[in-house]
């Protein structure tokens, strides 16, 4: 009997697990009958609605084929339904649900490789930031290391000295940072300044000291300058020893660097003999006693204080190698390095400057000293 369509009762939603459970069953001209059909038939139920009692009434293990046919809507029949053969009344559920399945693996992969893209972007920007961040510089030249150079092991040598080193020739020496200034010894022990003006005459017992501020011994012979370094534990320095001390460990021409500098160094002082003789400064240019006048180096713009032009220094803390007066060294033939304050250039550039002609006891207004130290 062909039942007739009533009004649609009110339908509680079911949770679909995917999309194939919307798929429309078409309910079967004939059923089996069982005692649930025959009931439901006298109930003239739509084709929903009969799906619907049918599915929650009756376990799918106890349905017949035709009935497991309209109720079976769980994951288990979506899965077979995927099979082209269990859609055989609509194929073109089947085509769409290819188009939909195709699309949405299309936008997985299209997703999947923007976030690796944008990952990789990512890495490299954080990459190059680091990169950025790190400072490559150029390896310096390969030298010969010399003991004192980096650290210098102050420990070798008083506190008033500074240890010089040369890898390559064996040098290894405590060298006075300042040109040398001198105290006296007094018969009963006490010390007492020596006039920085004045030569060191017969009877009298000095000893060098080395100190910055002050001003340094000039008129001093050579044989004066060795005892008075003597009477302080030391020695006038060797000429490969006092060489590497004013070259520093950099190995430089100057003092101070590699390039001349004429404001470093005192080497542009005044004319003392002009200033205080000039009208018999030709007369008296090799008068011995006239170029010992003490009051020559009390002028202005002559000697300078210990350290006091301070860009006449090394990396070892030697102050004023070159300029401010002559320093004699231990060659025994009577020589003197370095210039003084009217002269830095005559006699050799810098630390080559040398002056050797004149006597072991020859000493002026410009010559001077400091002394070295076995370094222990």
């Amino acid at each position: 009997m062909k039942r007739k369509n009533s009004a649609p009762t009110p339908r509680r939603r079911r949770k679909r697990t995917s999309r194939k459970a919307e798929i429309p069953l078409i309910r079967p001209s004939s059923i089996e009958e069982t005692p649930l059909t025959a009931a439901l038939q006298s109930l003239e139920l739509d084709d929903a609605q009969f799906v619907e009692v049918i599915s929650e009434a009756e376990p799918a293990s106890t349905r017949t084929p035709a009935i497991r046919s309209l109720g079976d809507t769980g994951p288990e029949s979506v899965d077979a339904a995927t099979q082209p053969e269990s859609h055989e009344h609509a194929p073109w559920l089947v085509e769409e649900f290819e188009k939909f399945a195709g699309s949405r693996w299309r936008f997985v992969a299209v997703v999947a490789t923007l976030t690796v893209l944008g990952l990789l972007v990512r890495e490299r920007f954080e990459v190059g930031k680091w990169l950025s961040s790190i400072h490559f510089s150029k390896p310096a030249k390969a030298q010969l290391v010399d003991e004192g150079a980096a650290a210098p092991a102050q420990s070798a040598c008083p506190e008033e000295m500074a240890l010089v080193g040369r890898a390559e020739t064996g040098v290894r020496v405590c060298v006075d940072k300042w040109e040398a200034s001198l105290v006296e010894i007094l018969p009963d022990g006490e010390e007492k300044p020596w006039s920085p003006y004045v030569s060191v005459d017969e009877g009298h017992v000095v000893k060098a000291v080395s100190k910055p501020g002050v001003v340094p011994q000039g008129y001093i012979d050579r044989d004066s300058a060795q005892q008075a370094c003597e009477a302080s534990g030391k020695r006038l320095c060797h000429v490969d020893e006092w060489t590497a001390a004013c070259e520093g460990p950099e190995r430089n021409p100057y003092p101070y660097g590699s390039t001349l500098d004429e404001g470093a160094c005192n080497i542009h002082g005044k004319s003392p003999l002009g200033e205080l003789f000039s009208t018999s400064f030709k007369d008296h240019l090799f008068d011995f006693r006239l170029m010992n006048d003490p009051s020559l180096n009390a002028l202005d713009g002559t000697v300078a204080k210990t350290g006091a032009f301070d860009k006449c220094a090394n990396g070892w803390g030697l102050h004023d190698m070159v300029g401010n007066l002559h320093e004699w060294t231990a060659d025994k033939n009577g020589v003197f390095r370095g210039g003084y304050y009217q002269d830095g250039h005559k006699n050799g550039e810098g630390c080559k400057y040398a002056t050797s002609a004149h006597l072991p006891t020859y000493h002026d207004y410009s010559t001077g000293f400091r002394c070295c130290k076995d370094a222990e």
